[in-house]
Order: C-alpha cells, then structure tokens, then sequence
C-alpha cells in the first residue's frame, strides 16, 4: 500500500507473517495536498524549504522502496496474489515504472485491493488480508438481499442528511406573506404622511421583500439566499506561518528518525533565497513544538541526540525556554555526556545565550576536561593502590 508519503507491505503465509515494513515520508504539502513533483509540473519548481525537502524525501522514499522489494524478491517470487494499492501516477511509477520495474504491471498474479482502504499502516495491511482471505457463507440468497437492501438504505439516509444540512428551506402560507405585505405597505404610506408636505417616492413593499435576502416561489416557499463569504487577500504574513509550521513537522521528523544529517540540511536552507527568514526559522526553533511545551531543543535533549543539540544551539534555539514542568533542556537531559554537549558549547559560545536562566553549571573548556581527566586517573590509582595494600 502506498500513498501520501505512507508505505506499507506484508508477505503472509497463512495468517503468518512472513515479512513486513512500514514507513512515512514527508512528501506531501501541508494544508495543500498532492505531491510536491506534481506541484513542480503543474506551476513550476519552488524554492522553500519545505519544497526542497519534499523534493529529497521523494526521491528517498523511492530509493527505499527499490531496496526493500529488491530484498523480498525471493519471498515475491513465491506468492499466488499480489494485492496492491498505489494512489496517483506517481506512486504507481515507483512500483511499476522505469526502465527495470521491480514489479511487472503485466504479472497475472497483480490484483487491486477491491475495497476502499484508510492510511497505509500495517494494521490497515492486516486488516486488508483478513478481509481477502475471508469468505462469508449465507445460509440462503434471501438474507444476503435483506443485507445488501439495508446497506443500501443507509447511503441513502446518508445523503439526505448531507442535503437537509446544506439546504435549509423554512415554509410559510401565502397567507402570511401578503399579511406581511400589507403591513408593509401601511407602515411605508404612515411613515410618508408625516413628512412635511414633501412628495416621497414609497418603495413598493415587493421589492424590499425581495432586497431582504429572500426570493418568493410558486409554491409559497422562501428560501434564504446565501451570503457570499469575502475572500481575504493573501498575504506573504500567512505564507511565511504555513511555511514556519511546515519547518516545525520538518525538525519534529528529523528528531524522530534521530537524523542530524536532514537536520542539518534544513537549517542550512534558510539561508537561500526562500520565504524563509532567519527571523521565521528562529521562532519555530523557539516555539512549543508538543502539549508539554518542549522546543525541539527540549525533545533533543530528553532523546540524547547530541548532534542536533549543538546544531539547534548553534542556529539559535535557545536554552532558557522552559515547559510545563519548569524544565530547561539542560535539565531534561538523562545522562551525563548529554549535559556536557550543553557546557562544551557554552565554552565556545559564550556570550550567545544567558546560560544562568539556562541552568548551565558552567563552561566545559578543553582546560577543565585536562583537569577532570587527571582527577580520574589520580582517583583509580589511589584505587588500585588502596586494593593492593589491602590484599598485603
């Protein structure tokens, strides 16, 4: 199954599985839809950071795919039925195209999942097999009538509780309406009689009906006109938000596939001519990033990815923030070696942040790594000697 940067596949034995792998690229556009090769061919390559790494990951996605079903070629080799669920031409391409497919769309054995199917997961591949390899046996054609006729009813209860949402339609006798009419036409003539001996045009009664959005049918029923939403112009303020929560979901992904590499690549990034800003990409390193108010620095930390830490303190990511539970990065850190990424950088850097608020003990320079080395050793040799006197 593949589609929206999602792929998922099993061979199965039986109801045992053989072999399974699931995985999720960001590919798709944020609030958008669609591929980011579809949006190049339709309007042109854009140059954001989002695009570019939508761009990376599709072509990685592919080269992952390849080298799963390259290494599955035996087990494929042996199947009976391949099923299989690709959305949109470009993930048919991945699985049947180029010049060596590693699927042949010409293979007798090829049969498209006959049911609709939700996000590509394995539970979802799961629960496609146990639906292909079940079959269902009715006692007589009566009961599998009653049950196609009640499936039916349902989509059509359905959709006529779809339609009595979008139309409302309020009824009202003719009666009422020329009551109202004539009501009208007293309070517009009262109205006239008072003015000062100046002739003034009365509106007839009809055509303010008619002004107050409502229109009159044969059959005595008004129905409400709808107003028409104005559309607000856009503005390269709420690209430039679409585009700072699209870099959010990028170093969330990053943090999650512990990849310093892809990291790196979308800070450098925004340094090129995009949408981006330094300013934009500083507030989403700085943002809260999950319920707990973590930054991304926060989350780097409590996963001991020592790499990104320094790569987010070195982009701006600061320190002092803190989450729901008063915490710093600093002190989220589970281990030691995690804490002295957090000192080696302050002795660096050590006017870039305040690293009093960041709870910082102090700067690890190379001098006090020196010192704490010696400390160590002189420790185990007062240890060894200490152990050898005892055994005297």
């Amino acid at each position: 199954m593949l589609g929206g940067g999602r792929f998922s596949a099993a061979i199965f034995k039986g109801e045992e599985v053989i072999v399974h792998k699931t995985f999720h690229s960001y590919t798709v556009r944020a609030k958008q839809g669609g591929s980011q090769s579809t949006q190049d061919r339709s309007k042109g390559g854009c140059k954001s950071a989002g695009a570019s790494l939508r761009r990376y990951n599709e072509a990685s996605q592919l080269k992952h795919i390849q080298e799963i079903l390259s290494s599955w070629l035996h087990h494929i080799k042996l199947c009976n039925l391949i099923f299989y669920r690709a959305i949109g031409p470009n993930n048919r391409n991945i699985l049947f195209g180029g010049s060596n497919p590693l699927i042949n769309k010409n293979d007798s054995r090829l049969c498209q999942i006959p049911f609709g199917t939700k996000k590509a997961t394995f539970a979802e591949v799961q629960k496609v097999h146990n639906q292909l390899s079940t079959v269902l046996v009715y006692d007589s054609k009566d009961i599998i009538n009653n049950s196609i006729k009640n499936y039916v009813l349902k989509l059509f209860k359905k959709r006529k509780n779809t339609e009595s949402r979008t139309k409302k339609i309020v009824e009202k006798p003719i009666k009422d309406i020329q009551n109202l009419n004539e009501n009208i036409r007293l309070s517009s003539i009262s109205d006239s009689s008072e003015n000062d001996g100046e002739n003034k045009i009365v509106e007839s009664p009809e055509s303010k009906i008619f002004e107050n959005n409502s229109s009159i049918l044969s059959n005595g029923l008004i129905t409400k006109k709808r107003k028409k939403r104005k559309k607000k112009p856009k503005t390269t303020i709420t690209v430039k938000c679409a585009e700072v929560e699209e870099v959010k979901k990028l170093l969330l992904q990053t943090i999650e596939e512990k990849d310093s590499e892809a990291l790196s690549k979308c800070l450098l990034l925004e340094d090129s001519n995009n949408l981006i800003t330094k300013e934009y990409l500083e507030k989403s390193l700085n943002e809260p990033i999950d319920e707990s108010n973590n930054t991304i620095l926060h989350l780097a930390s409590t996963y001991c990815l020592h790499n990104h830490i320094y790569l987010l303190l070195q982009y701006g990511s600061n320190p002092i923030h803190k989450n729901k539970d008063a915490k710093t990065p600093y002190e989220l850190a589970p281990d030691k070696s995690t804490r002295k990424v957090f000192r080696k950088f302050m002795a660096v850097f050590p006017d870039k942040y305040d690293y009093d608020k960041s709870r910082l003990p102090g700067p690890l320079t190379e001098e006090l790594q020196e010192e704490l080395k010696e400390r160590k050793k002189a420790k185990q040799k007062r240890a060894k000697e200490r152990k050898v006197a005892e055994e005297l």
